[in-house]
């Protein structure tokens, strides 16, 4: 394919590549297919709309956006980031959703002005500990990738009032998502995890309209009851020591038993699954 050479942006944008440092919004949704090492010049650029091309990755040249506030990059086919996005300081709203993104660069960590985040519709399998630095991020979207496991790093999360996590292949939340005391709306449908914490549950919801009653805190207790006896007679029948049964009932073993020994649950989670498709 070829490239988007510095003459046709120049076209494009009806302005000559040495004065492309007074442009204060650049457009060219649905016109390009690569970009140059000259974009370094969008230095007073405000809004910088790049949706809807066919862009399969960017210079690091990307990293003198610094004035930039709105990106706009969905609907691309980019593959990954460099780190050069450090430089993305400025801007309160990323959108990067629907490409094909396999990984995050640690650079993501600068983004501490960011508001609105947008990774949805990729392919990211992990996330870096980075992401500790979206401290200034309201919504953040991250549904329909392919995470196993979110880092510690989510810790800094903590003015997000609505995280997307539905449609993932998480198993589990880590310990530090107790620092998401300003979130209202959390999204974990089509996952495989079975619990949250309790101060959690209340905040997740499978529409927006609707909360998820499989992790309502009810739920939880009831499948907590049903399997804390049945931990325990499995403990008992292999162990002497009986008195030692309660050390083994902890969420991890818990958590390890319902998916490896626990038939009910999965036909509980199917069921549940069927009452929305």
């Amino acid at each position: 394919m070829v490239g988007t050479s510095v003459e046709i942006l120049e076209d494009l944008l009806n302005c000559k590549v040495q004065d492309w440092n007074t442009l204060l919004s650049i457009n060219l949704t649905n016109r390009i297919t690569s970009l140059p090492p000259e974009v370094d010049r969008w230095t007073s650029a405000r809004c910088i709309y790049l949706s809807g091309n066919q862009l399969t990755s960017l210079p690091d040249a990307v990293k003198a956006w610094t004035s930039a506030t709105h990106i706009y990059l969905s609907g691309n086919q980019l593959t990954s980031l460099p780190d050069g996005v450090k430089g993305w300081t400025s801007a309160r709203y990323i959108y990067l959703g629907d490409n094909q993104l396999t990984s995050l660069p640690d650079g993501v960590k600068a983004w501490t002005s960011a508001t609105y985040i947008d990774l949805s519709g990729n392919q990211l399998t992990s996330l870096p500990d980075g992401v500790k630095g979206w401290r200034s991020a309201i919504i953040i979207y991250l549904g329909n990738n392919q995470l196993t496991s979110l880092p510690d790093g989510v810790s800094g999360w903590t003015s997000a009032t609505t995280i997307y996590l539905g449609g993932n292949q998480l198993t589990l939340l880590p310990d530090t998502v107790k620092a998401w005391t300003s979130a209202t709306y959390i999204y974990l449908s089509g996952n495989p995890i079975l619990f949250v914490d309790d101060n959690l549950c209340g905040k997740c919801w499978y529409s927006w309209h609707h909360n998820d009653p499989f992790f309502s805190l009810e739920n939880k207790k009831k499948i907590q009851n049903r399997y804390a006896s049945k931990i325990q007679q499995t403990y008992r029948r292999h162990y002497t020591k009986r008195n030692n049964a309660a050390v083994v009932i902890q969420k991890a073993y818990i958590d390890h038993f319902y998916r490896v020994h626990g038939p009910w649950y999965n036909k509980v989670y199917t069921k549940y699954n069927s009452l929305f498709n």
